[in-house]
């Protein structure tokens, strides 16, 4: 189970002319001058190239978790070359998330280990959910993981996909010179998970306003 591990391979999520219609479709509506990020706005959710994929990784979500009523939070589109890449710095360390999220990211590109293949480790994901709860006041370092695992390149064909649990160790590994990454990224999240947060970040609001 994830739940175990942290983290699942899904093999072709998807094919060579879905590839092309997702960067078809990030082309048509990223507008901004940086054209190697773009944060999906929600009405493009329904849109036919990406719906597809939103209804399979959600199923692949659930099964392979066990978690139900997951919530799709964001959907990011992110092209690393080795300039973007700054090694040292998160999320090029190892670390885990302090918000919560069960993401599924799928490759666009074939990923070698000099592309900067996502990178992770093979823990049960409750060993840093406490630590994790705590962290609404600590400061951003206290998320790092500086304890000695082995750590799994993770190495994959265009078109394939991994699934994790971000409370797993997990960071990206810097892209070789002439190597490249795309991936398309699918966060998702129980709401109770990020529910000290939302209520932290409520509280401080309120005391601004």
């Amino acid at each position: 189970m994830l739940i175990d591990k942290g983290w699942a391979i899904i093999k072709g999520v998807c094919r060579k002319e879905q590839i092309e219609d997702i960067e078809s479709l990030i082309e048509h509506n990223n507008t901004s001058e940086n054209k190697k990020f773009f944060l999906f706005p929600r009405n493009l959710f329904k849109h036919q190239v990406i719906k597809p994929i939103i209804q399979l990784m959600h199923k692949e979500a659930e099964e392979f978790t066990e978690y139900s009523k997951l919530k799709l939070d964001k959907i990011w589109f992110v092209h690393t070359l080795n300039e973007n890449s700054k090694d040292g710095e998160l999320p090029y360390v190892p670390h885990f998330d302090k918000r919560r999220y069960l993401k599924l990211m799928v490759y666009l590109t074939d990923v070698s280990e000099f592309d900067g293949p996502f990178t992770t480790a093979s823990v049960p994901v409750v060993l840093n959910e406490e630590k994790r709860l705590k962290l609404e006041k600590n400061s951003a370092e206290e998320n790092l993981i500086v304890d000695k695992i082995n750590y799994k390149k993770i190495t994959l064909k265009a078109g394939d996909g991994i699934i994790f649990d971000t409370n797993c160790p997990h960071y990206a590994s810097p892209v070789d010179v002439g190597g490249e990454r795309k991936i398309l990224r699918l966060d998702f999240q129980k709401m109770q998970w990020n529910d000290h947060l939302d209520s932290f970040n409520r509280r401080i609001l309120k005391r601004i306003i």
